[in-house]
């Protein structure tokens, strides 16, 4: 079963890694990370992984807001892996 940006939506506006959302900005803060996830031609694989889609929020994240050290990308990786968990959860 394919992805759908509703379920992308739901799992980055859910987790909000950077904390923007609960600082006040507005619901679609996250819309270009959204696409860019959802655009990503490796989540078309068939037999797709949680780890490949962990791979694809983390590139994203590190294209949109970093590039981070590697200290910062460690304190943001359990916040992505629960985004990867929740975009498998409701594909």
């Amino acid at each position: 079963m394919p992805i759908t940006r509703d379920a992308i939506r739901r799992a980055v506006n859910e987790e909000d890694i950077e904390g923007l959302i609960r600082m006040g900005s507005p619901s679609d803060e996250y819309e270009a990370e959204i696409n860019k996830i959802g655009g990503d031609p490796r989540l078309q694989a068939q037999d797709l992984t949680q780890d490949q889609v962990t791979i694809v929020v983390k590139d994203v994240w590190q294209e949109m807001f970093g590039p981070f050290p590697e200290e910062e990308l460690l304190s943001r990786k359990p916040a992505i892996d629960r985004v990867a968990q929740k975009i498998m959860d409701n594909k």
